[in-house]
């Protein structure tokens, strides 16, 4: 339930949504620098179908300009990926490490059941710890989604 409620009170609007910020701009940094190469290599793809159709009309001035401006996206579109590649990639380990701490119910779950069996239980390791693991992760998924339902439900009326 702790997990649960965490993530609950660290949603949007709610008290402890401080928590999640920065985890949320990781993931809108990210979103944003791949939306940025992917719309360089859009436009450079696009400007090479409009050479290509300019070049039927044997306007070679025209079909160099769009050449020339199809090679200069293409290229700052590969800066871009040279120069955000190891952000984008830090970024993906970071929200990879910080998802089962503040980002996802069922991950909170199965991370915060090992080291609470770990501190609780005098064994280390028995057949009843990944049964209990999994237990309670789908538990919080199914209380987390439940809750949601009834938020979606309640702001709806």
């Amino acid at each position: 339930m702790f997990c649960v409620g965490l993530r609950i009170i660290s949603s949007k609007g709610m008290i402890f949504y401080f928590l999640r910020i920065p985890y949320e701009k990781m993931i809108d940094r990210k979103k944003v620098l791949k939306e940025l190469i992917q719309s360089q290599r859009t436009a450079a793809d696009h400007m090479r179908k409009v050479f290509k159709d300019s070049l039927k009309e044997d306007d070679n001035e025209k079909s160099e300009k769009f050449l020339k401006t199809a090679e200069d996206l293409e290229k700052t579109a590969y800066e871009y990926e040279r120069d955000y590649d190891p952000v984008i990639k830090r970024l993906s380990i970071m929200i990879y490490l910080l998802k089962p701490v503040i980002g996802c119910g069922t991950c909170m779950a199965s991370v915060w059941t090992i080291v609470w069996w770990w501190l609780m239980m005098d064994e280390p390791f028995s057949q009843f710890f990944v049964l209990t693991a999994f237990v309670v992760a789908t538990l919080n998924s199914l209380i987390f989604a439940l809750y949601e339902v009834m938020t979606k439900y309640i702001a709806g009326k």
